[in-house]
């Protein structure tokens, strides 16, 4: 099961999706996966 998250998280369809949703709430709404690229540089290593 981790292969496939690792694999998704490192195809560009996958992130520019994924970096496209919001969580909304009663406060609005919060891009919950704008730190998406820091995490990608952290996994490439």
């Amino acid at each position: 099961m981790w292969d496939i998250i690792l694999a998704l998280l490192r195809a560009d369809w996958f992130l520019k999706c994924a970096a496209s949703c919001v969580w909304q709430d009663e406060d609005g709404e919060e891009d919950v996966l704008s730190q998406v690229r820091k995490t990608r540089g952290s996994m490439q290593q």
